[in-house]
């Protein structure tokens, strides 16, 4: 991760977690780090629509869509280090399926809305969850992910492509 005011490594064993430069960002105890700088805009998902997606997705119907993505994610030359973000993840459901299938790599949920930060930190344990706007800088230091993954959300390809390895 990247801090999102000077883009220096963030250091995110120490508590709170910091950059060189000082910046630092608390951990909430529900397990998100909030890297949005701001109220979350209007448009963010409240706490009982992160709990219906939830619901929606534990009925198997979007299971298609979350075995597709695990099968790109898990491509032939995957490494077992690989570290994927997820942005607008939501609940951390596909993000959580993906890290199912390879069992060394990382990833982070990425989403504007506190309660979908919320729910997404306990989606798994090799996930860290994080509030952050797709339509800012990523708070991700640049080359630094194997793979993007956006379901249903937002893009922002330039920032996609700083943050991506060359191979990403």
């Amino acid at each position: 991760l990247a801090c999102p005011h000077c883009g220096q490594p963030l250091d995110a064993s120490a508590r709170p977690v910091r950059c060189p430069a000082g910046h630092s960002f608390d951990v909430a105890k529900q397990g998100y780090l909030n890297l949005l700088g701001a109220a979350p805009p209007a448009n963010a998902d409240t706490a009982p629509m992160v709990e219906a997606r939830a619901r929606f997705l534990a009925t198997g119907a979007y299971s298609p869509i979350a075995a597709l993505l695990a099968r790109c994610l898990t491509r032939s030359d995957a490494a077992e280090s690989d570290a994927w973000l997820e942005v607008g993840a939501g609940t951390g459901w596909y993000l959580a399926a993906a890290l199912d299938a390879v069992p060394k790599a990382r990833g982070i949920a990425m989403d504007v809305s506190v309660a979908a930060a919320r729910r997404a930190a306990r989606a798994h344990p090799r996930a860290a969850a994080i509030v952050a706007d797709v339509w800012r800088p990523l708070p991700v230091l640049p080359t630094s992910l194997d793979a993007i993954a956006c379901v249903f959300a937002p893009r922002n390809l330039g920032e996609f492509a700083r943050v991506l390895r060359p191979e990403g």
